[in-house]
């Protein structure tokens, strides 16, 4: 267990001595551990909202997108109706009326182990740049 972690029974032992009206500097020295005294702080604030010192639990926050809405992203990528999630985003637009970011349908595709990628551009070789990348190609042959 690291240094600075308490256990059950170094927090259990923690909130008895500030309850016996030690301080919290003194509390740490008694401890005999390498812990800020501001843990020991938020301890006994998380003791006195709860009244023990477990962890709190920690609630689902609210997802943007409900199960139905995940369904209809993971359908609309693997028919190939849309290929990048800007596309999946304009789509929940004017078909569900939901807005949400790009980012949270990245996340939604990750959790599934689907990707959308990002068309990349290709470049224009016009005529009078086609000279140079082949003098380029060339000199990137030779100094291989």
């Amino acid at each position: 267990m690291p240094k600075n972690k308490l256990t059950f029974e170094k927090k259990i032992q923690a909130i008895t001595l500030i309850e016996e009206k030690y301080s919290l500097w003194e509390v740490t020295a008694k401890l005999e551990r390498n812990i800020n005294y501001t843990t020991i702080l938020q301890l006994y604030k998380k003791y006195k909202q709860t009244g023990s010192v477990d962890n709190k639990l920690l609630l689902d926050h609210l997802q943007k997108l409900a199960e139905c809405d995940k369904q209809f992203t993971i359908r609309k990528i693997l028919r190939r109706e849309c290929n990048i999630t800007i596309d999946v985003q304009k789509s929940l637009k004017t078909n569900i009326n939901i807005d949400i970011s790009a980012n949270t349908i990245h996340r939604t595709l990750k959790k599934y182990r689907l990707v959308s990628k990002v068309k990349r551009k290709k470049t224009l070789l016009f005529k009078k740049y086609c000279k140079t990348w082949l003098d380029f190609v060339m000199v990137q042959i030779i100094y291989k």
